[in-house]
C-alpha cells in the first residue's frame, strides 16, 4: 500500500527543463514567422503604392502630351519630345518629373502622320514604368 507522503510526491510533478525549453522554442518560430509575413506585407504594399500613383502620374502626364500635340507638333516637323508644362500635370512628392520622346521620329524621313511617344516616369524607390502613346499631327 501506498502511504500518504508518497503519494504527495506524485502529484507534485512540475514540467521539465526539456518541456519549457521546447515550448519556448515553438513560440518564438511561430513569432518570428509572424514578423517576417509583416514585413513582407509592408513592403508589399509600399510597392503596390508607388505603382498605382506611378501609374496615375503617368496618365495624367499623358493627358498633357496629348493637349500640348493638339497646339504643337505640326506634320513634317518630326519633334523627338513634347515640352510638358508643369502646371498640366499633378507632381507627387519625392517623385521626378517624368520624361518622353518619340520612339520613331519621321522614319526614312517621312513624317506618317502620328508619333509613336514614350513616358517615362521613376519611383522614389527607383523602380521604372513606362507609357507609350500615339498622337497624331494637325
Amino acid at each position: 500500500m501506498i502511504s500518504p507522503r508518497q503519494q504527495n510526491k506524485h502529484d507534485e510533478r512540475g514540467e521539465t527543463l526539456i518541456e519549457v525549453l521546447a515550448t519556448i522554442i515553438i513560440l518564438g518560430t511561430a513569432i518570428a514567422a509572424l514578423l517576417a509575413g509583416l514585413g513582407t506585407v509592408v513592403l508589399s504594399s509600399a510597392r503596390h503604392r508607388d505603382q498605382a500613383t506611378g501609374n496615375a502620374l503617368l496618365r495624367s502626364y499623358a493627358e498633357a502630351v496629348k493637349q500640348t500635340t493638339r497646339s504643337g507638333y505640326v506634320l513634317n516637323q518630326c519633334p523627338t519630345t513634347y515640352n510638358v508644362p508643369a502646371t498640366a500635370y499633378t507632381l507627387p512628392n519625392g517623385w521626378a518629373v517624368p520624361t518622353n520622346q518619340t520612339v520613331n521620329p519621321c522614319p526614312g524621313g517621312v513624317d506618317p502622320g502620328t508619333q509613336q511617344v514614350r513616358i517615362t516616369v521613376v519611383t522614389p524607390r527607383s523602380a521604372t514604368q513606362t507609357l507609350d502613346i500615339w498622337v497624331r499631327g494637325l
